[in-house]
Formats: C-alpha cells, structure tokens, sequence
C-alpha cells in the first residue's frame, strides 16, 4: 500500500468518524444508500442465480445448512429458508428478524465463531468487497475481504 493510499484512507476515516453520528453523515449516509438501490440493481440478477445455483446443487449433493455472509435486510436468506434450507445469516449488523428456518447471527466476517466445516453452503452475495469498509460501521481494513473469504472457506465443508 503506498503512502498517498494510506493517507487517504486516514483522512477517510478521520471524516468518516466525524460526520457519522451528524444529521449531515446520516443525510449522505442515506443519499448514497438511495443511489446503490436506485433503479434494477445487481441484486435482481444476482439473488435468481444464487438461488438456482443452490437448489441444482442440493439435488446433487444434499444441502442442510447454509450460511449467508452480508444477511442484514437481505432478501436471499428468507428465500432460501422458505424453500426450506436450514439458513444461518452472518451480518455485523443484527437483524432483528423471526422467519422459520432463520436464525440471524450478529457476526464479524473476518473472526466468525462458527466451528470449522460447519455449513454445506455459503453464500455471500454483494458482500466480501464492503468487508473492512466503514460503509456498515466497521474499522477500515485493507485485507478485510481477504480476511473474510477465508472464514467464509473455512466454516465451509470440503466439497461445499
């Protein structure tokens, strides 16, 4: 990482803080949030091909559970527990929500208290690439993504 990225990530997160709490920072807070979902986002392609995917491979090999990395005031993990997959959400942020075959977790992608080849699945749709952002309230970290993706392939079975 050179110098001149450092430095602006510092004076990201300087200004970040400052504003976060401010009627101003939750205004642009907002207004970047109206933008991301403005329109037909990727997450109308994305939760169809996701949920495809899984239900093909759970005719192959059987699927029990499922970890969805990102859940909080997603769509995808009620879907996939209607369907009737047993569905853990895995999100910094809890999400008070009561659906049958959810169970919302408020977890840390890059430190997650599951045991090791506990989930059949893992799906993290729209999610790694905002890990160690402050976007969602977390601490900037460089190798966050990273950091998740290997949580995320560890509490996945083999084969999974």
């Amino acid at each position: 990482m050179t110098i001149l990225t450092k430095t602006v990530r510092n004076i990201v997160k300087i200004v970040y803080h400052a504003m976060q709490k401010t009627a101003i920072g939750r205004v642009i807070e907002e207004e970047f949030e109206m933008f991301a979902y403005s329109g037909t986002g990727s997450r109308h392609f994305e939760y169809p091909f996701a949920i495809s995917e899984i239900v093909n491979w759970s005719k192959r090999k059987k699927i029990k559970s499922i970890l969805d990395a990102g859940s909080y005031g997603s769509l995808l993990p009620l879907i996939l527990a209607g369907l009737g997959f047993k569905v853990i959400g895995a999100d910094i942020n809890y999400w008070d929500v009561k659906f049958p075959n959810f169970v919302p977790k408020k977890e840390d992608l890059k430190r997650l208290s599951f045991k090791s080849n506990q989930f059949d699945s893992v799906a993290a749709v729209s999610t790694v690439e905002h890990v160690g952002l402050p976007r969602f309230r977390e601490e900037i970290d460089a190798d966050g993504d990273l950091e998740a993706m290997q949580e995320l392939v560890r509490v996945l079975k083999p084969g999974g």
